[in-house]
């Protein structure tokens, strides 16, 4: 789960992960984890000179918008694994 914090010009941080878990017989909700799965998914994630573009559109496409997350819709929820 990206955040605006983590996500920099030049190097994504990756620090958290999405899950989804069924509460009885209700519906399944999402949470966000404040760690990844495994220590190996911890990571940051260089992004070189040419592909710095990737963050400029996200802070286009967020722009106005009040949400610690990068990918968001209009209204600043945030996308989920479903929307992908």
């Amino acid at each position: 789960m990206l955040m605006s914090a983590c996500f920099k010009p030049d190097m994504i941080y990756i620090r958290r992960t999405e899950t989804r878990y069924k509460e009885g017989n209700g519906p399944y909700k999402c949470a966000i984890k404040e760690f990844p799965k495994t220590e190996a998914e911890w990571r940051a994630v260089v992004l070189p000179q040419a592909y710095q573009w990737i963050y400029d559109a996200f802070r286009a496409l967020n722009a106005g918008i009040d949400s610690e997350f990068v990918m968001v819709r209009e209204d600043g929820s945030r996308l989920n694994t479903n929307c992908v």
